[in-house]
């Protein structure tokens, strides 16, 4: 099968969107399949390698974060995907790149299928002055997006509930993403504490992914300064729009010692991160799948999160982590795992096992090339007489 996966966003940006893409390409050539990339370059200037275009393009971040437009409507690598001819054209990303895929999939006569990876009711206050106009937009926009693509993809149960209470009528599959376990696994011998001068009597708190204000890392901050501990140390892993305003606020906090921003790192490196803390934390409910959170289980540590129905199937309370909606919950969650070795270990142990079982790439691969067989006899026997 010729697959032509679009995308606003993609290598070197680390975000759980590209981190599904990668994963769902490496499995699906590892399946025998052909699998190119259709995304914008970082500059103006359009570029193909290994398989990826790269289009000439430039920064929208003001729209949403990330956010990038093409320069021109055409581009020249339209003639070789269309000479090429991909079965199938698979969205993942909802703006420019999302009218180029349907362009292309009109073109070729074949099907566009989306996944939708985003709760645009969580980020209005990128777009959006008033919440509750905001959130129409998002509802708006999303359904014609849906009604623009043959089927749609999405990774949880929480968003396909989420697309059904719009009021969206079309097909939806559920297929959660996997993740390249042996990646994570095969990190190298950096140390963590060693590096960043933490000492053995303190325990390592992480929160690792995007710094956006919609991560909510201001209510863990705010929760750990209330935990009357000393023994422990707050690390904040990534980048993002909110990371300025963030240590703003960290430097006035009474935990100020205790937190340590480590910026952008190594990808190669993400699997010491993990397996190297105590335990992930995250306040987030804007969390569509929670990669980072299958991320640490895959790596043995378990998770306190916040409650949110994405969690479903991976967080089971005092086995893989703990769930809480108020600080109390929070508070009571992390001195139980931290003030009990072999409860933490349990939980580690427990955690691994879950995604190996039901989180692989390899399922995911699995999953999808079934979807995609469906989706193109669908198109098929719906086109016949065209």
């Amino acid at each position: 099968m010729k697959i032509l996966i679009t995308t606003d966003t993609y290598k070197p940006t680390i975000n759980g969107v590209v981190t599904s893409i990668v994963s769902l390409r490496k499995s699906l050539i590892e399946r025998g399949h052909d699998v190119r990339i259709l995304t914008f370059s970082d500059c103006f200037r359009s570029k193909k390698e290994d398989g990826v275009y790269y289009m000439g393009s430039i920064g929208a971040g003001k729209f949403y974060p990330d956010a990038r437009m093409n320069k021109l409507l055409y581009n020249r690598f339209f003639e070789d995907i269309l000479e090429w001819s991909p079965d199938i054209i698979h969205s993942q990303t909802e703006f420019t790149i999302f009218i180029q895929a349907k362009k292309i999939a009109k073109a070729l006569g074949v099907p566009l299928v989306h996944t939708y990876h985003t709760v645009y009711e969580d980020y209005t206050h990128y777009f959006s002055l008033n919440q509750k106009i905001g959130k129409e937009l998002a509802k708006k926009f999303t359904k014609q997006i849906v009604k623009m693509s043959d089927a749609v993809i999405v990774p949880t149960e929480k968003i396909l509930n989420l697309l059904l209470s719009y009021g969206i009528k079309e097909k939806i599959y559920v297929a959660p993403t996997g993740i390249n376990i042996d990646k994570l696994s095969k990190c190298d011998d950096f140390d963590i504490r060693g590096g960043y001068k933490i000492s053995d009597n303190k325990y390592l708190i992480l929160s690792l992914g995007r710094v956006g204000k919609e991560k909510n890392i201001t209510e863990i901050l705010k929760y750990l300064e209330n935990t009357k501990r000393d023994d422990f140390v707050f690390m904040i892993v990534g980048d993002g729009p909110y990371l300025s305003e963030l240590k703003e606020i960290a430097s006035n906090s009474k935990i100020k010692d205790k937190i340590i921003f480590t910026g952008m790192i190594d990808s190669s490196k993400v699997g010491n991160y993990y397996s190297q803390a105590d335990v992930f934390v995250s306040g987030s409910t804007s969390e569509t799948q929670g990669l980072t959170f299958i991320e640490s289980m895959a790596c043995s540590t378990p998770i306190i999160c916040r409650r949110d129905e994405c969690l479903n199937g991976i967080l089971e309370d005092g086995v893989t982590g703990y769930g809480y909606d108020e600080e109390q919950e929070f508070i009571s969650s992390l001195n139980k795992i931290l003030d009990n070795d072999e409860l933490r270990d349990a939980m580690g142990e427990n955690s691994t096992k879950l995604v190996t079982d039901h989180y692989t790439e390899q399922s995911f691969g699995k999953n999808i090339e079934k979807i995609y067989t469906e989706i193109i006899d669908n198109y098929q026997n719906s086109h016949k007489n065209e």
